[in-house]
Formats: C-alpha cells, structure tokens, sequence
C-alpha cells in the first residue's frame, strides 16, 4: 500500500491524481489532498472515487494556520508528498478505463464557457458574444456542442449547456468523447489533455505555462496566454481543426 499528500486546487488535484496513478504502480492507494477553499473540497471528494485501487482518501480544508499542524500530522512515515507541476509527470496520458466515452455515437466538441471561482479574481471567461461565435462556428462544422464548467446562462439552443450541471465523473466521461476542447488552465484543460483530446488552453498569467503544462500535451494542444476576459475568438479559429 502507497499513501499520498498533496494539496491545492481542483485542477491541482488532477495533476496529483495521473502521478499517483503512475507511482502506485497497481498497489492499493491511500490519498490525503490539502485544499485552502471548501469550494474545492466535494469536487477533489468526487474526483478521489475515480482513482483506480483507491484504498482511502480525505480532503482536507486548510487555512494558513492550519496547514502546518495538519501536514505534519499526515505525513507519516513512508508518505509520499507530491508536488502539482505538471511537466514532471511521467505518464500524462495514461489509459483510464474508468472513464469510458458515454457518447460513442456522437460528433461534438467541448467548450469552456468560464473557469475558476465567480467572486474570485482569477475568475476567466468568454463573454457572451465568443462564446456564440463558437457555437456557429462547431454548427457550421455538423459538431455538436456541450458547455462545462463554472455556471454560464445562455439562451441559444445550439448547444447542450451543461455547466454547474455534471459530476466530476460524468464530466470526463463528456470530454473523453468529444473531439476539441476550447477552454482555460484548470481541471477540463488538463483532463482533456490527459485524454489526448485536441485542445486551445488559455491562461490568464504567463508564469502558469512552465508549471501547468507537459510537454506530451503540447503535441495536441495550442495554448496561449490571454485575458480574463474574452470577447473575441478571431485568433484561435486557425488552431480549430474537427
């Protein structure tokens, strides 16, 4: 039995999740992930039940007085602490069988209408207007398209907008089948590129690339570094291909 500590965000806990699932190597799995907001705490719960031969596993609101005590007491003897940069992973795209593609029949892609927390101020998004122009633009292609992630209100009935309406599971299971992905660094970029899906990932801060992306993602993925906010998607056309 292998036991892990890690800690931070939802997308932070993806990272650690393709590490441990190489370093357990098939031996069962004890996982503890620190996290500093209770946003996060269900999300990294559920995302704990898809790890193969998990064992045990606990998320753990810290704050910053906390974190110290509650660390030490977690990393007993033996304990392996990882760390969330993402260009050491060794098997960044690993085999999940437990994430199946549900939609085997259809043809859609995946767009990210926002990512982050609303009241927070790394919040991203596309406004309105980009996020229609990629719905006509994926119609004009006979793509479907299905909307994940943080809440988005729409009223075009193009697209399946999904966003605060998936589980963790059926979430990856969505993005498993689809055929691009468009949306911000965080949880549904990783994933998608974990599961070798052609993507366009934009980050909000230019220091995010070096420790956020991995080098065997880069061979389907476009990334770039842009605003919070978005509101024209004139230069990502060229990198859309499906």
């Amino acid at each position: 039995m292998k036991k892990f500590l890690s800690s931070g965000g939802l997308g932070d806990a993806w990272i650690c999740f393709l590490k441990i699932i190489h370093a357990s190597n098939g031996e069962r799995v004890v996982w503890d992930h620190m996290t500093g907001h209770q946003i996060h705490v269900d999300p990294i719960t559920e995302l704990m039940t898809v790890m193969p031969d998990i064992q045990e596993a606990k998320c753990h609101k810290i704050d910053k007085k906390s974190r110290p005590d509650k660390e030490k007491f977690l990393m007993t003897e033996g304990t392996i602490r990882l760390n969330t940069k993402a260009g050491e992973i060794e098997s960044p795209t690993p085999d999940l069988p437990v994430i199946n593609n549900i939609y085997e029949k259809e043809d859609y892609v995946v767009v990210q209408p926002g990512a982050g927390r609303p009241n927070d101020n790394s919040f991203r998004y596309f406004m309105p207007y980009a996020v229609d122009s990629f719905i006509e633009l994926f119609k004009s292609k006979n793509k479907g398209i299905v909307l994940l992630g943080a809440e988005y209100k729409t009223q075009n009935e193009d697209c399946f907008n999904l966003t605060n309406k998936s589980s963790i599971k059926t979430s990856l299971q969505i993005i498993r089948g689809s055929k691009f992905f468009i949306g911000f660094d965080g949880f549904l970029a990783y994933a998608a590129m974990s599961m070798k899906i052609p993507s366009i990932v934009i980050f909000h801060d230019p220091i995010l690339p070096d420790h956020y992306m991995n080098k065997a993602w880069e061979k389907l993925t476009t990334w770039t570094v842009g605003p919070q906010r978005i509101s024209d998607i004139s230069n990502m056309k060229d990198h859309i291909k499906c």
